[in-house]
Protein backbone atom coordinates (compact mmCIF):
# COMPACT_ATOMS: atom_id res chain seq x y z
CA UNK A 1 0.00 0.00 0.00
CA UNK A 2 1.52 3.11 -0.82
CA UNK A 3 -0.08 6.45 0.94
CA UNK A 4 -3.69 5.72 1.21
CA UNK A 5 -4.22 3.59 -1.60
CA UNK A 6 -3.59 -0.26 -1.40
CA UNK A 7 -3.70 -0.19 -5.28
CA UNK A 8 -6.64 -1.18 -7.24
CA UNK A 9 -9.25 1.44 -6.23
CA UNK A 10 -12.47 -0.44 -5.19
CA UNK A 11 -16.02 1.90 -4.59
CA UNK A 12 -17.13 0.35 -1.35
CA UNK A 13 -20.74 1.32 -1.01
CA UNK A 14 -22.02 2.94 1.85
CA UNK A 15 -24.31 0.98 4.03
CA UNK A 16 -28.10 2.21 4.36
CA UNK A 17 -30.58 1.16 6.77
CA UNK A 18 -32.65 -1.56 5.25
CA UNK A 19 -30.41 -1.90 2.54
CA UNK A 20 -28.07 -4.89 1.42
CA UNK A 21 -24.85 -4.96 0.31
CA UNK A 22 -21.34 -6.82 -0.22
CA UNK A 23 -19.75 -7.75 3.10
CA UNK A 24 -16.51 -6.64 3.55
CA UNK A 25 -14.16 -9.62 2.51
CA UNK A 26 -11.40 -10.04 5.68
CA UNK A 27 -8.05 -12.51 5.68
CA UNK A 28 -7.81 -12.88 9.87
CA UNK A 29 -4.69 -14.09 10.58
CA UNK A 30 -5.30 -16.41 13.74
CA UNK A 31 -2.58 -18.33 15.59
CA UNK A 32 0.05 -17.56 18.61
CA UNK A 33 2.07 -14.42 18.95
CA UNK A 34 5.88 -14.66 17.37
CA UNK A 35 4.60 -16.51 15.01
CA UNK A 36 5.51 -14.15 11.89
CA UNK A 37 2.22 -13.02 11.78
CA UNK A 38 3.37 -9.60 11.45
CA UNK A 39 5.49 -10.55 8.68
CA UNK A 40 2.66 -12.22 6.93
CA UNK A 41 0.64 -9.22 7.25
CA UNK A 42 2.93 -6.93 5.58
CA UNK A 43 3.78 -9.25 3.15
CA UNK A 44 -0.16 -9.54 2.17
CA UNK A 45 -0.40 -5.46 2.51
CA UNK A 46 1.31 -5.26 -0.26
CA UNK A 47 -1.21 -6.85 -2.91
CA UNK A 48 -3.14 -5.10 -5.02
CA UNK A 49 -6.16 -4.53 -3.54
CA UNK A 50 -5.05 -5.63 0.16
CA UNK A 51 -4.94 -3.45 2.87
CA UNK A 52 -3.10 -4.62 6.25
CA UNK A 53 -4.69 -3.32 9.04
CA UNK A 54 -2.67 -4.80 11.73
CA UNK A 55 -4.37 -6.45 15.34
CA UNK A 56 -7.98 -4.49 14.31
CA UNK A 57 -9.04 -5.79 17.70
CA UNK A 58 -6.82 -3.51 19.60
CA UNK A 59 -8.53 -0.06 18.12
CA UNK A 60 -11.00 0.54 20.87
CA UNK A 61 -7.24 0.25 22.89
CA UNK A 62 -5.57 2.08 20.97
CA UNK A 63 -7.63 4.73 20.56
CA UNK A 64 -8.39 5.74 23.81
CA UNK A 65 -4.57 5.81 24.44
CA UNK A 66 -2.75 9.26 23.80
CA UNK A 67 0.40 8.49 21.67
CA UNK A 68 -0.37 5.02 20.16
CA UNK A 69 1.40 4.50 17.14
CA UNK A 70 0.42 3.96 13.08
CA UNK A 71 2.98 1.79 11.29
CA UNK A 72 3.79 4.52 9.54
CA UNK A 73 5.69 6.11 11.88
CA UNK A 74 2.92 9.32 12.92
CA UNK A 75 0.55 9.10 15.83
CA UNK A 76 -2.92 8.21 14.91
CA UNK A 77 -4.15 12.02 15.38
CA UNK A 78 -1.91 12.63 12.26
CA UNK A 79 -2.37 9.90 10.12
CA UNK A 80 -4.99 10.74 7.38
CA UNK A 81 -5.91 6.85 6.84
CA UNK A 82 -6.97 6.58 10.50
CA UNK A 83 -8.62 10.34 10.98
CA UNK A 84 -10.47 8.71 7.82
CA UNK A 85 -11.36 5.67 9.67
CA UNK A 86 -12.29 7.60 13.22
CA UNK A 87 -15.21 10.26 10.60
CA UNK A 88 -16.80 7.23 9.64
CA UNK A 89 -16.96 5.27 12.35
CA UNK A 90 -18.94 8.36 13.61
CA UNK A 91 -20.92 8.58 10.89
CA UNK A 92 -21.68 5.12 11.30
CA UNK A 93 -22.87 5.77 15.01
CA UNK A 94 -19.93 4.00 16.60
CA UNK A 95 -18.35 6.85 19.12
CA UNK A 96 -15.93 6.71 22.09
CA UNK A 97 -17.87 6.58 24.71
CA UNK A 98 -18.50 3.31 23.72
CA UNK A 99 -15.08 1.89 23.37
CA UNK A 100 -14.67 1.47 26.82
CA UNK A 101 -17.94 -1.06 26.71
CA UNK A 102 -16.38 -3.07 23.94
CA UNK A 103 -12.94 -3.63 26.17
CA UNK A 104 -14.93 -4.63 28.46
CA UNK A 105 -16.86 -7.10 26.21
CA UNK A 106 -13.35 -9.07 24.80
CA UNK A 107 -12.53 -9.24 28.47
CA UNK A 108 -15.55 -11.04 29.37
CA UNK A 109 -15.96 -13.09 26.17
CA UNK A 110 -12.99 -12.70 23.97
CA UNK A 111 -10.14 -14.45 26.18
CA UNK A 112 -9.00 -18.17 26.03
CA UNK A 113 -10.55 -18.76 29.69
CA UNK A 114 -13.48 -21.24 30.76
CA UNK A 115 -16.07 -19.10 31.25
CA UNK A 116 -15.80 -16.60 28.69
CA UNK A 117 -15.29 -19.51 26.37
CA UNK A 118 -18.75 -20.65 27.28
CA UNK A 119 -20.18 -17.16 27.44
CA UNK A 120 -18.82 -16.72 23.59
CA UNK A 121 -20.20 -19.95 22.30
CA UNK A 122 -23.55 -19.47 24.22
CA UNK A 123 -23.53 -15.64 22.63
CA UNK A 124 -21.92 -16.30 19.01
CA UNK A 125 -24.83 -17.72 17.04
CA UNK A 126 -27.34 -14.49 17.89
CA UNK A 127 -25.08 -11.90 17.85
CA UNK A 128 -26.94 -10.03 15.37
CA UNK A 129 -29.61 -10.15 17.58
CA UNK A 130 -30.45 -6.42 19.01
CA UNK A 131 -30.59 -8.34 22.92
CA UNK A 132 -27.72 -9.37 22.38
CA UNK A 133 -24.22 -8.36 24.55
CA UNK A 134 -22.45 -8.95 21.74
CA UNK A 135 -24.08 -6.90 18.90
CA UNK A 136 -22.82 -3.73 19.26
CA UNK A 137 -19.88 -5.16 19.67
CA UNK A 138 -20.14 -7.06 16.17
CA UNK A 139 -21.50 -3.88 14.47
CA UNK A 140 -18.60 -1.79 15.22
CA UNK A 141 -15.85 -4.58 14.02
CA UNK A 142 -18.11 -4.79 10.96
CA UNK A 143 -18.18 -0.71 10.74
CA UNK A 144 -14.04 -1.05 11.25
CA UNK A 145 -13.63 -3.38 8.48
CA UNK A 146 -15.71 -1.28 6.07
CA UNK A 147 -13.61 1.96 7.34
CA UNK A 148 -10.23 0.56 6.81
CA UNK A 149 -11.38 -1.03 3.59
CA UNK A 150 -12.73 2.25 2.34
CA UNK A 151 -10.33 4.76 3.68
CA UNK A 152 -7.18 2.32 1.55
CA UNK A 153 -9.59 1.86 -1.09
CA UNK A 154 -9.03 -2.11 -0.75
CA UNK A 155 -11.30 -4.80 -1.03
CA UNK A 156 -9.26 -7.33 1.26
CA UNK A 157 -8.44 -6.06 4.59
CA UNK A 158 -6.22 -8.02 6.89
CA UNK A 159 -6.37 -8.67 10.51
CA UNK A 160 -3.64 -9.92 12.17
CA UNK A 161 -4.94 -9.80 15.67
CA UNK A 162 -4.16 -13.78 16.17
CA UNK A 163 -6.98 -14.30 18.66
CA UNK A 164 -9.28 -17.64 17.95
CA UNK A 165 -12.08 -16.32 19.93
CA UNK A 166 -12.55 -13.11 17.56
CA UNK A 167 -12.37 -15.03 14.84
CA UNK A 168 -14.92 -16.78 15.57
CA UNK A 169 -17.55 -14.41 16.66
CA UNK A 170 -16.48 -12.40 13.20
CA UNK A 171 -17.50 -15.83 11.55
CA UNK A 172 -21.11 -15.02 12.75
CA UNK A 173 -20.83 -11.43 11.69
CA UNK A 174 -23.63 -10.74 8.51
CA UNK A 175 -21.67 -7.86 7.52
CA UNK A 176 -18.23 -9.37 6.98
CA UNK A 177 -16.80 -12.56 4.89
CA UNK A 178 -13.94 -14.21 7.34
CA UNK A 179 -11.49 -16.23 5.62
CA UNK A 180 -8.87 -17.48 8.30
CA UNK A 181 -4.96 -18.38 7.82
CA UNK A 182 -3.80 -20.51 11.12
CA UNK A 183 -0.48 -19.36 11.22
CA UNK A 184 1.76 -22.36 13.49
CA UNK A 185 5.27 -21.55 14.88
CA UNK A 186 7.30 -24.89 16.30
CA UNK A 187 6.45 -24.36 19.95
CA UNK A 188 10.02 -23.88 21.20
CA UNK A 189 10.78 -21.51 18.71
CA UNK A 190 7.87 -19.90 20.01
CA UNK A 191 8.55 -20.10 23.25
CA UNK A 192 12.26 -19.20 22.91
CA UNK A 193 10.97 -16.05 21.27
CA UNK A 194 8.63 -15.14 24.28
CA UNK A 195 12.01 -15.28 26.80
CA UNK A 196 13.22 -12.50 24.80
CA UNK A 197 12.91 -8.77 26.07
CA UNK A 198 11.96 -6.92 23.15
CA UNK A 199 11.19 -3.05 23.56
CA UNK A 200 7.32 -2.15 22.83
CA UNK A 201 7.25 0.92 21.05
CA UNK A 202 3.57 1.82 21.86
CA UNK A 203 2.62 4.12 25.08
CA UNK A 204 0.88 1.55 26.73
CA UNK A 205 3.98 -1.07 27.46
CA UNK A 206 7.28 -0.34 27.76
CA UNK A 207 8.27 -4.38 26.43
CA UNK A 208 6.24 -7.04 24.49
CA UNK A 209 4.73 -9.51 26.79
CA UNK A 210 7.19 -12.17 27.82
CA UNK A 211 6.36 -15.91 29.32
CA UNK A 212 8.50 -18.74 30.86
CA UNK A 213 8.40 -21.70 28.26
CA UNK A 214 5.84 -23.36 30.38
CA UNK A 215 3.44 -20.55 30.10
CA UNK A 216 4.07 -19.79 26.54
CA UNK A 217 3.80 -23.36 25.51
CA UNK A 218 0.24 -24.09 27.27
CA UNK A 219 -0.52 -20.54 25.62
CA UNK A 220 0.48 -22.65 22.50
CA UNK A 221 -1.94 -25.25 22.96
CA UNK A 222 -4.78 -23.28 23.74
CA UNK A 223 -5.03 -21.07 20.78
CA UNK A 224 -4.04 -23.65 17.75
CA UNK A 225 -6.70 -26.33 20.02
CA UNK A 226 -9.92 -23.98 19.51
CA UNK A 227 -8.66 -23.08 15.93
CA UNK A 228 -8.59 -26.66 15.41
CA UNK A 229 -11.97 -27.54 17.66
CA UNK A 230 -14.02 -24.87 16.38
CA UNK A 231 -12.74 -22.65 13.90
CA UNK A 232 -11.50 -25.06 11.26
CA UNK A 233 -15.35 -26.59 11.60
CA UNK A 234 -17.01 -23.66 11.53
CA UNK A 235 -15.39 -21.68 8.42
CA UNK A 236 -14.48 -25.03 6.49
CA UNK A 237 -13.01 -24.02 2.94
CA UNK A 238 -12.94 -20.88 4.69
CA UNK A 239 -9.56 -21.79 6.53
CA UNK A 240 -6.17 -22.73 6.32
CA UNK A 241 -3.20 -23.44 7.88
CA UNK A 242 0.42 -22.34 7.10
CA UNK A 243 3.62 -23.09 8.72
CA UNK A 244 6.02 -20.29 10.04
CA UNK A 245 8.45 -22.65 8.66
CA UNK A 246 7.18 -22.70 5.00
CA UNK A 247 6.32 -19.11 5.10
CA UNK A 248 9.81 -17.96 5.53
CA UNK A 249 11.50 -20.44 3.48
CA UNK A 250 9.20 -19.40 0.12
CA UNK A 251 7.35 -16.30 0.86
CA UNK A 252 6.53 -16.27 -2.75
CA UNK A 253 4.37 -19.65 -2.70
CA UNK A 254 2.97 -18.59 0.49
CA UNK A 255 1.61 -15.36 -0.44
CA UNK A 256 0.24 -17.00 -3.69
CA UNK A 257 -1.27 -19.60 -1.95
CA UNK A 258 -3.33 -17.12 0.32
CA UNK A 259 -4.49 -15.16 -2.83
CA UNK A 260 -5.88 -17.85 -4.33
CA UNK A 261 -7.15 -19.28 -1.14
CA UNK A 262 -9.54 -15.72 -0.66
CA UNK A 263 -10.08 -16.28 -4.37
CA UNK A 264 -8.29 -13.08 -5.63
CA UNK A 265 -6.49 -12.82 -8.47
CA UNK A 266 -2.81 -14.43 -9.18
CA UNK A 267 -0.72 -11.00 -7.69
CA UNK A 268 2.32 -9.58 -8.75
CA UNK A 269 4.63 -10.34 -5.97
CA UNK A 270 7.66 -8.67 -7.90
CA UNK A 271 8.70 -6.72 -4.60
CA UNK A 272 9.98 -10.33 -3.39
CA UNK A 273 13.33 -11.08 -5.24
CA UNK A 274 15.70 -13.67 -3.73
CA UNK A 275 13.99 -13.89 -0.35
CA UNK A 276 14.58 -9.86 -0.10
CA UNK A 277 10.76 -7.75 0.62
CA UNK A 278 10.72 -4.31 -0.47
CA UNK A 279 8.06 -2.38 1.44
CA UNK A 280 6.13 0.32 1.36
CA UNK A 281 4.98 2.85 4.30
CA UNK A 282 1.97 1.12 5.92
CA UNK A 283 -1.00 1.73 7.92
CA UNK A 284 -0.95 -1.03 10.49
CA UNK A 285 -2.58 -0.13 13.75
CA UNK A 286 -0.47 -2.25 15.69
CA UNK A 287 1.87 -5.62 16.09
CA UNK A 288 5.48 -6.48 16.06
CA UNK A 289 7.36 -3.45 16.05
CA UNK A 290 9.08 -4.98 12.83
CA UNK A 291 5.89 -2.70 10.99
CA UNK A 292 7.28 0.18 11.81
CA UNK A 293 10.16 2.31 9.54
CA UNK A 294 11.31 -0.99 7.45
CA UNK A 295 12.25 -0.24 3.46
CA UNK A 296 13.24 -3.80 3.25
CA UNK A 297 14.11 -7.12 5.04
CA UNK A 298 15.70 -10.38 4.30
CA UNK A 299 13.63 -13.34 4.84
CA UNK A 300 14.38 -16.07 6.43
CA UNK A 301 14.66 -19.06 9.06
CA UNK A 302 14.45 -17.54 12.58
CA UNK A 303 16.38 -20.85 14.02
CA UNK A 304 18.36 -19.12 16.81
CA UNK A 305 16.46 -20.97 19.05
CA UNK A 306 18.00 -24.39 18.70
CA UNK A 307 21.45 -23.26 20.08
CA UNK A 308 20.25 -20.81 22.60
CA UNK A 309 17.48 -22.62 24.55
CA UNK A 310 18.30 -24.52 26.93
CA UNK A 311 17.62 -28.69 27.24
CA UNK A 312 15.14 -27.85 30.18
CA UNK A 313 13.14 -25.61 28.22
CA UNK A 314 13.07 -27.29 25.28
CA UNK A 315 11.86 -30.82 26.56
CA UNK A 316 9.31 -28.78 29.06
CA UNK A 317 7.83 -27.20 25.67
CA UNK A 318 8.09 -30.41 23.79
CA UNK A 319 6.03 -32.28 26.37
CA UNK A 320 3.71 -29.60 26.98
CA UNK A 321 2.53 -29.17 23.35
CA UNK A 322 3.40 -33.26 22.00
CA UNK A 323 -0.04 -33.90 20.46
CA UNK A 324 -0.53 -30.53 18.43
CA UNK A 325 3.17 -30.86 17.57
CA UNK A 326 3.31 -34.12 15.73
CA UNK A 327 0.23 -33.23 14.01
CA UNK A 328 1.80 -29.99 12.33
CA UNK A 329 4.98 -32.54 12.13
CA UNK A 330 7.30 -31.12 14.02
CA UNK A 331 9.45 -33.33 15.16
CA UNK A 332 9.83 -34.33 19.15
CA UNK A 333 13.46 -34.03 18.83
CA UNK A 334 14.67 -31.00 17.16
CA UNK A 335 18.01 -31.66 15.10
Amino acid sequence: MQGLSAGGATQLPTKVEGESVEPTRIVFIVGMARSGTTLLELLLGRLQGWVAGGELRRYWHGESTQGWLCGCGRRLADCDLWRQVRAELRRGGILPDEYPRFLALQASHLRLRPAAMARLLISARGAEDTLSPLHRYQLGMSRLYSAVARAAEARVVVDSSKEPPDAYLATWNPDVEVFAVHLVRDPRAVAHSFLKRVPEPQPDLEYMPRANAFGAAVRWDLRHGFCEALLKRRLGRRFMRMRYEDLVSDPVAAVRSIARFAHEPDPDLRFIQNGRVEFQPNHTFSGNPLRLGQAAIEVHPDEAWRAKMSRREKALTTMTTLPLLRRYGYPRRPE
